[in-house]
């Protein structure tokens, strides 16, 4: 019973801690103004904030290596099992990597074709460039697909497993050559030793991606693009001049109204609701 009011004064210094350091980010400003214009909750912005910080020091980690003399490569790590880690591709291409898993890709595309490697689980929404094609590697095959959607599972030990939501791909395994072309609906089953087509069973793996979705160091013209194709009741906007901001941040199960709050309160932005519409843009 001593101890009580002693946490209770550490976990109130903590949070002075966590305010002034919010404060002295500038990750407060213009709240007072905020919540006379749009009512905003001070204790919901401290929420949000506290949040974002956590967020921040979160262990996703991009590294730089060579894989070959000519393309700078970048690695993508996803150790959080409760999130999806959102990736937009040099090309436009959108990719949702799963807990546990590890997409490698360069910093930039050759011009006669696109090239990644996966190594764990993740869900792919590829841009069309052209005739350029995209080939994803994985330890067992290689995937060759061209302006489609599919979820993509890889491991070096168990079996993997390729599923089309839209489009069409072809599977080709690295042992005996083996190909497959699958499309909407269509599963390829890699076994380490033979592929094997079936129907797709679980459909919930195309949504299961999007209901936490993590952004790391994200110019914001891409977060938007991602939002607006999760969110089918409301659009995203924002002005000129912004589009590169880079936020990093997590939205889970979030009403676009706290979306807009987030994003405005990271980046020192304001935001407008306009029927079925959200602007966000930079105050004068």
């Amino acid at each position: 019973m001593i101890l009580q009011p002693d946490k209770s004064r550490q976990t109130e210094r903590a949070w002075d801690r966590l305010y002034n350091r919010l404060e002295r980010d500038g990750l407060l400003s213009e709240v007072n103004e905020k919540k006379q214009k749009t009512g905003f909750n001070p204790g919901l912005v401290l929420r949000f904030a506290a949040s974002l910080i956590i967020i921040t020091g979160a262990t996703i980690y991009l590294y730089i290596g060579v894989f070959d003399s000519n393309r700078q490569m970048l690695s993508l790590h996803n150790p959080d099992t409760s999130s999806t880690y959102v990736k937009t591709l040099a090309d436009g291409s959108v990719v949702y990597l799963s807990g546990n898993s590890t997409l490698s890709y360069p910093d930039e595309f050759k011009k006669e074709s696109r090239e990644v490697f996966l190594n764990g689980e993740a869900y792919f929404e590829i841009s069309k460039v052209n005739k350029s094609g995209f080939k994803i590697e994985t330890d067992l095959a290689n995937i060759e697909v061209l302006g489609t959607s599919f979820n993509v599972k890889s491991n070096q030990e168990n079996v993997s497993s390729i599923s089309v939501n839209t489009g069409e791909v072809r599977v080709t395994h690295k042992n005996g050559g083996q190909s497959y072309n699958a499309v909407a609906g269509e599963t390829i089953i890699i076994n380490p030793e033979r592929l094997e087509k079936i129907l797709t069973e679980d459909f919930e793996m195309f949504i299961a991606y999007s209901r936490r979705m993590h952004f790391k160091d994200e110019p914001l013209q891409n977060v938007v693009d991602v939002l607006n194709r999760n969110i089918d009741s409301l659009k995203f906007e924002i002005s000129s001049g912004i589009e590169q901001r880079a936020i990093t941040a997590t939205f889970s199960k979030d009403s676009p109204d706290s979306v807009a709050e987030l994003i405005s309160l990271a980046l020192n932005l304001r935001y407008l609701k306009e029927g079925n519409k959200i602007t966000i843009y930079e105050s004068l």
